[in-house]
């Protein structure tokens, strides 16, 4: 049987004292149940280990693998890196199975789940493509927020109907004092440049 004489916590040489830690872990084991914070013990991990360490690894070839570490407001991961800067957890797993991310290019999920760091090969859940490739992947999702629910919408979608079906009853400037919108705001729906998702109707 081996005798472990070293603390069992990593990066720890201290000798063991009891339950396998070393004196100061026991005691801070005994008092809070925690033997080692967990801010205290990822400062000293390297940014791989960081990652695995807040990440959810599952055995199946399809579930994602969720970081449970800090997120942005838009509910991405954020990884520290050496003490400096943030960076985006999802990003980081590509480039630790990929290499560099080339510049321009974004790393995109095929399982739209944003704390999702799957990056195993053939059942990874990343992918590269462009910016623009990232908004079509969204509004062929249906993750665009569209017409009425865009937070800048003008008008309700039964107005912009309406307004586009009087588009050869009366002129620009009379729709558009009838909606109590721009000229151009009326030719941009006219011309199918906005709220396209209502001209499938025709």
């Amino acid at each position: 049987m081996t005798t472990l004489h070293a603390c069992s916590i990593p990066y720890c040489d201290k000798p063991v004292h009891g339950h396998l830690l070393c004196n100061t872990h026991y005691r801070r084991w005994k008092a809070t149940g925690d033997p080692v914070p967990r801010l205290r013990l990822t400062r000293r991990m390297s940014t791989e280990e960081r990652l695995w360490y807040y990440t959810n690894i599952t055995n199946d070839e399809t579930s994602c693998w969720l970081w449970t570490g800090p997120q942005n407001h838009h509910g991405y991961g954020r990884i520290s890196h050496k003490r400096t800067r943030a960076l985006s957890a999802h990003r980081v797993a590509w480039e630790l199975a990929n290499g560099p991310i080339p510049p321009g290019l974004c790393v995109l999920h095929t399982c739209d789940t944003p704390t999702c760091v799957r990056n195993d090969g053939e059942h990874s859940h990343l992918f590269l493509g462009t910016q623009l490739d990232n908004m079509q992947d969204r509004q062929r999702k249906g993750r665009t927020p569209q017409g009425e629910r865009s937070g800048n919408a003008k008008l309700t979608n039964v107005q912009a109907r309406a307004l586009y079906d009087l588009r050869w009853k009366i002129s620009r400037a009379e729709a558009a004092q009838r909606f109590g919108i721009s000229i151009g705001y009326v030719s941009h729906i006219w011309n199918h440049r906005a709220r396209n998702h209502l001209h499938n109707l025709d």
